[in-house]
């Protein structure tokens, strides 16, 4: 975010032009625009590789706007820098934009498996009690 990728591609006026109009006609409240001090927005297939005024982007401090690197979107999804997706630029904005991110599914997973060990617990605690329960009238 501090420093500026080589190989970024800058918008140009007509692009900045188009995204004025776009964000003026949609009565957008919240630009596509990622700051250095605030939150990124949601990232998708449709924002990373889509139409000029639907794409996410950078808004550098001398007010020019740049295209999202994948690698960056890949970062912001938690994916890590060694993970290689394949394809042309699109397709590898496509697959980052509809995966779960990497740091998501993890913990989901994490939950999910504490539910089945509480589910397994649950169930071996109910047949000791079951059983000595039968005991104890035999």
């Amino acid at each position: 975010m501090f420093t500026t990728p080589a190989e970024s591609k800058y918008f140009t006026a007509s692009m900045d032009t188009y995204v004025a109009k776009y964000e003026k006609a949609s009565s957008c409240i919240n630009p596509r625009d990622l700051y250095s001090d605030k939150p990124a927005r949601t990232l998708t297939c449709r924002n990373l590789a889509g139409a000029t005024g639907d794409m996410q982007r950078v808004r550098l401090k001398d007010g020019r706007r740049r295209r999202f690197l994948h690698r960056e979107a890949a970062r912001l999804q938690s994916f890590p820098d060694w993970f290689e997706f394949s394809g042309n630029e699109t397709q590898r904005f496509n697959q980052i934009g509809n995966a779960v991110p990497p740091l998501l599914a993890y913990q989901l997973a994490l939950a999910l498996k504490e539910c089945y060990q509480m589910e397994e617990q649950f169930t071996l605690a109910t047949l000791q009690i079951k059983y000595f329960t039968l005991k104890k009238q035999n």
